[in-house]
């Protein structure tokens, strides 16, 4: 029987966490990176992977884990927000909102879902990604390619996005194993 509780649990996400942030202080301060201008999205960011960090620590078929909901939403904000504060490409709200919501609402859902053992979260996670997805590139062509309003679109800021997509798929893969581990 595993003695773990939700605190032990809370504990290893806090303490991954904490080691996650004292690398990237540490990489600013070796390569000189300006912790300012690109760091303070880092404030939006914390409190939404705390919020997740939470949802995940508590104990499933209790609900809690939809908290993940406005978790990723937080997330994917703070994300959006530091690819924008490094390349200076904030003519990208154009079209980055889809990323958010739905986007967020679904990375959540389908997060919740996992842990929550809900095939209809899931599910409705799915749906949402996929709608962000489209709804994403729809705007991305329109706003940066008819309109002319987006800033550089997805030419340069894709070098970008596919490694924020392949790492979310590995937080998922984690998020899987940890769930199905227990």
């Amino acid at each position: 029987m595993d003695k773990r509780g939700i605190g032990d649990d809370f504990a290893v996400v806090l303490g991954v966490s904490l080691v996650l942030l004292g690398a990237v202080l540490t990489l600013t301060q070796v390569l000189g990176i300006r912790v300012i201008q690109l760091g303070w999205p880092l404030l939006i960011l914390g409190p939404g992977v705390a919020i997740t960090a939470a949802a995940f620590a508590s104990p499933p078929g209790r609900g809690l884990g939809y908290l993940a909901v406005p978790g990723a939403v937080v997330v994917v904000a703070g994300v959006v927000l530091e690819v924008q504060a490094f390349t200076g490409d904030w003519q990208s709200w154009s079209y980055a909102w889809a990323l958010v919501a739905p986007g967020g609402v679904g990375l959540g859902l389908l997060l919740a879902g996992i842990h929550e053992r809900s095939r209809w979260a899931r599910v409705a996670g799915g749906v949402l990604l996929a709608a962000a997805a489209v709804l994403f590139i729809l705007a991305e062509w329109f706003f940066v390619r008819v309109a002319e309003v987006g800033g550089p679109g997805l030419g340069w800021g894709f070098g970008l996005v596919l490694p924020a997509l392949v790492i979310t798929f590995g937080l998922l893969m984690i998020a899987r194993g940890i769930i199905h581990g227990r």
